[in-house]
């Protein structure tokens, strides 16, 4: 059953970087959408290893890669 659940949260992802992207959009900020499936894939890899790291990561990733602040694309996804 975990298995299926798996498969279909992947399904999933794309969606969950488009949100990300309405997320950052009133900043003034919007990623692409290959860095934000790139950045959602990461966090699901790292969460495996040490639970909730996604989050840092996720934020990390799209600062690093769309050249803002990690404050603004970390947070924002929490406020």
């Amino acid at each position: 059953m975990d298995c299926y659940i798996g498969v279909f949260r992947n399904y999933l992802s794309p969606i969950q970087s488009i949100s990300l992207e309405i997320l950052l959009e009133p900043l003034g900020y919007s990623p692409k959408l290959a860095n934000s499936f790139m950045a959602v894939m990461a966090g699901y890899l790292s969460n495996l290893g040490i639970p909730r790291s996604g989050e840092f990561l996720r934020g990390g990733i799209i600062s690093s890669y769309e050249k803002h602040s990690f404050q603004k694309s970390f947070w924002n996804h929490y406020f």
